[in-house]
């Protein structure tokens, strides 16, 4: 009898024990809640925007205690410039950081107001502005939200700077130049006596090292990263400041399957997102500075009276792009002076 309970007790425990193991219920619940999530982005891992992206996605892994995971995609794995916001709607990623100036469609107060900003004391006060503007002109957001829920305050953007391959020191200097721009300073560059040239910021390094273009218009974190101070000989501080964006998007179909409780701590973390952004512009300047020392790259301030010109040629093309934005019934006219505005408040 005592052998037959002995025989009984051990199969309970053989039963107990499989069942411990195999049950789904009896597994962590951090594992059966984990959410995978595809991170695109169009900016290269070593990027500061890479870097800022990194930084983000790690404090929302901790804060969901490990139930959230992001897999990243860099330089326009998954994503391309011109459909990014389509391609997140889609679902081709579950959430971007994109560029707004590049889609084919859409965007149309974000690409035409970046010129606004000429003037903004510093990128903290340009973050500050924006996020006032976005409160008076909801049509801002709007532009965001139809493909997708905003997860970041702002995507504050450096300031653009004139990298060459022989030093421009006056608006003189940039007759017949070749620069590599963005589309909103077009305009600035033919009324300057250049031309500009539209390609990847990839293939800048290449063209500028074989004579096809005579240099970029881009941020300081372009700098070291694509490592443009092996065939760019000087830096021109024109100072060209653009429109900050709200690139940070999830695919409305991903971001309604997410629990709520993953909802609020990537609500929680817009903030974070903006303030690393900020963090990481004045590093890649910093960074940019000491290498532009190391390898003996000229640095050069325009005159008072050249940059003058410069400013009065941006607020032309702005009143003109206020003005077109007007026709379409959006705020152009309105924006543009209460941005103006705010920055004289900062200063």
């Amino acid at each position: 009898m005592e052998k037959f309970k002995s025989k009984t007790i051990f199969s309970l425990g053989v039963i107990v024990l499989i069942t411990i193991l195999l049950v789904p219920w009896a597994q962590p619940a951090s594992t059966a809640a984990e959410i995978e999530l595809k991170f695109g982005a169009l900016n290269p891992e070593a990027s500061f925007m890479g870097k800022v992206a990194k930084s983000w996605m790690a404090k929302v892994e901790k804060e969901t205690n490990g139930r959230v995971h992001f897999t990243p995609y860099w330089g326009g794995t998954l994503i391309t410039p011109t459909d990014a916001p389509i391609e997140i709607e889609k679902g081709v990623v579950d959430l971007a950081n994109f560029s707004s100036d590049y889609p084919k469609v859409g965007f149309d107060l974000v690409k035409n107001t970046g010129t606004f900003y000429f003037g903004v004391p510093s990128p903290e006060a340009q973050a500050r502005i924006f996020l006032e503007l976005r409160k008076k002109f909801p049509q801002l957001d709007a532009e965001y939200s139809q493909y997708g829920k905003i997860l970041a305050n702002d995507n504050t953007l450096a300031t653009q700077l004139l990298q060459t391959r022989k030093p421009v020191r006056s608006i003189q200097d940039f007759k017949g130049l070749k620069i590599k721009s963005i589309p909103a300073y077009i305009p600035l560059l033919r009324d300057l006596g250049a031309e500009a040239v539209m390609m990847s910021m990839f293939d800048v390094y290449l063209a500028i090292q074989k004579g096809t273009i005579d240099g970029v218009l881009g941020p300081w974190d372009t700098f070291v990263p694509l490592k443009f101070y092996e065939v760019v000989k000087s830096i021109t501080l024109i100072n060209l400041t653009y429109a900050p964006q709200s690139g940070l998007l999830m695919g409305w179909k991903r971001w309604n399957s997410l629990p709520p409780d993953i909802q609020k701590v990537l609500e929680n973390n817009m903030k974070f997102f903006s303030d690393e952004n900020l963090r990481f512009i004045a590093e890649a300047r910093d960074e940019a500075l000491a290498v532009a020392k190391k390898v003996g790259t000229e640095i050069i301030e325009l005159s008072k009276d050249d940059m003058k010109k410069i400013e009065d040629a941006v607020l032309k093309e702005s009143l003109k792009k206020a003005s077109e934005l007007d026709a379409k019934g959006l705020p152009g006219t309105a924006m543009l002076n209460e941005t103006r505005r705010l920055i004289k408040e900062y200063k």
